[in-house]
């Protein structure tokens, strides 16, 4: 398959799934940073368990348990968390989602199979991402924390007076 129309893919499922949904984009920015810190920790010892079961499997099969840890906590979130975007803040919620699909573009392709990771790290479009994916994911840390911050200011309640 060609590097860049799996690169698109990668992009494009979780922006329109949370498009589709109305899901607000920091929500599942933050669960997909939870995969990726879930991923870290947690995939010696899953890929442990899995192999216990399965005494061989392969770099494919290592690499899908990885994307899963990864990629799960967003999926719920997204489905959870869905119609938390109103029409009013629909346009608002248009960076965020961008950002959070290019970040999750950044967390997968690491966790490929090596012939499937190396295809896409020998791509322009690639090497020009990972220049600048420092700057992506600090505007995407940013602008999440923005749009949960913003959403929380209705969330005060009133001291009842005797």
């Amino acid at each position: 398959m060609n590097p860049l129309i799996l690169m698109a893919v990668v992009i494009v499922i979780p922006i329109l799934l949370m498009l589709v949904l109305k899901t607000k984009a920091a929500f599942v920015f933050m669960a997909l940073c939870a995969g990726s810190v879930l991923a870290t920790f947690s995939s010696k010892a899953t890929l442990d368990v899995i192999q216990s079961f399965y005494s061989n499997y392969s770099y494919t099969a290592e690499s899908i348990v990885l994307i899963a840890l990864l990629i799960l906590p967003a999926l719920f979130t997204i489905f959870l968390m869905r119609r938390t975007v109103t029409g009013a803040t629909f346009m608002l919620n248009l960076v965020p989602t961008v950002l959070t699909g290019i970040v999750t573009l950044l967390l997968v392709v690491p966790l490929l199979p090596p012939g499937v990771r190396y295809s896409i790290f020998s791509s322009n479009v690639w090497v020009q991402l990972v220049q600048y994916q420092g700057v992506v994911v600090a505007v995407a840390v940013f602008v999440s924390c923005l749009q949960l911050w913003s959403s929380g200011k209705g969330l005060k309640h009133k001291k009842k007076h005797k």
